[in-house]
């Protein structure tokens, strides 16, 4: 039998490492100096272009001098952000030393592109925005290419890491709204009876397959139209997202009888 004193020690570690706040850049992704939104690119376009090698080179959208907007260009192999050319530059050149950085010192992957966005209300009517799936990316820079515009850097896949769902937005909607959503796009309804594990919600083999994000999607705006204040807005914003400690979380917390039975464990909880 397992102690209970033992067993709340475990949960104590659990909650050190799981972290639904708001402050937690995959439960309201604020847009900031660790981020760039990409409006009026179609995220499952974007995602399949992405998996399959295309690489993309980035615009802004302002005409310095006169303020004005320019016209998406999607097929010409550019992604368009609504910030003054020097600001676009500045934050990709950002993002590219934090997420090189980060994955020296600790060994993961931070730079992710957000494909879908849940806008949910809390308790007090306040108003989030937290990514549905990630696809992982990096910034190289193009050679020969450097200037003021862009940074001379370019979007391509981090083929080394997989997509995956927001599994900390899906254990947020669990907990708090009563909402079971998982990776491969199921909704509360259609996970009844089933006891599969999702791990950590890696869709290991996507590929270029879209099917699962797309799933994901019509699930979630199922979701969000039969809630006030909530909605899937199919946008695509650029940033840092760290799945480090919810990793460790999930490991603890489907692996947990496993562990307390082990000795070791056991007298070092």
């Amino acid at each position: 039998m397992i102690d209970p004193a033992t067993r709340a020690r475990l949960e104590r570690w659990k909650l050190s490492l799981l972290d639904l706040s708001t402050g937690n850049r995959l439960i309201d992704a604020r847009e900031g100096r660790t981020s760039i939104a990409l409006p009026g690119v179609d995220p499952v376009r974007l995602a399949a272009s992405i998996a399959s090698g295309s690489t993309f080179a980035f615009e802004s959208t302002l005409d310095s001098a006169s303020g004005s907007q320019a016209p998406a260009c999607f097929d010409t192999g550019k992604l368009r952000a609504p910030l003054p050319p020097a600001e676009l530059a500045r934050r990709l050149t950002s993002l590219r030393r934090t997420a090189r950085a980060q994955l020296a010192d600790g060994g993961v992957h931070t730079l992710w592109l957000a494909l879908g966005l849940l806008h949910w209300s809390d308790a007090d009517g306040v108003s989030h925005a937290a990514p549905l799936w990630l696809q992982p990316v990096e910034l190289e820079r193009s050679p020969g290419v450097a200037g003021p515009r862009d940074g001379g850097l370019r979007l391509v896949i981090a083929d080394t890491v997989e997509p995956r769902f927001n599994a900390t937005l899906g254990e947020k909607l669990r907990r708090d709204f009563d909402i079971l959503l998982d990776a491969r796009g199921r909704s509360i309804a259609a996970l009844a009876g089933d006891t599969s594990d999702t791990g950590d919600a890696v869709v290991a083999g996507a590929g270029d397959d879209t099917s699962e994000l797309v799933a994901l999607l019509e699930t979630a705006e199922g979701i969000a139209v039969s809630r006030a204040g909530w909605r899937v807005e199919r946008g695509v914003q650029l940033g840092i997202f760290s799945f480090a400690k919810f990793v460790m979380w999930n490991d603890l917390d489907t692996r947990a009888d496993a562990l307390l039975a082990s000795p070791v464990v056991a007298h070092l909880a």
